[in-house]
């Protein structure tokens, strides 16, 4: 990822164009609390199908 790793842009003022955090300082009018990761859930709901009988013993659920 070279210098501008996810972890440290904050630190070195690089924003990776999807940090919810990189718009909020430019757009205050963005609510962080109301995103939503779409990676995140994407990854989430993978899971589930890739390894169902773990999802069951952990009682996850899907949309």
């Amino acid at each position: 990822m070279g210098e501008c790793a996810i972890r440290e842009h904050a630190e070195n003022g690089c924003e990776p164009g999807h940090d919810i955090g990189g718009l909020v300082r430019h757009v205050p009018e963005v609510d962080p609390a109301r995103y939503v990761d779409e990676q995140a859930r994407g990854a989430y709901e993978d899971a589930l199908v890739r390894w169902p009988l773990l999802a069951r013993l952990m009682k996850l659920e899907g949309r």
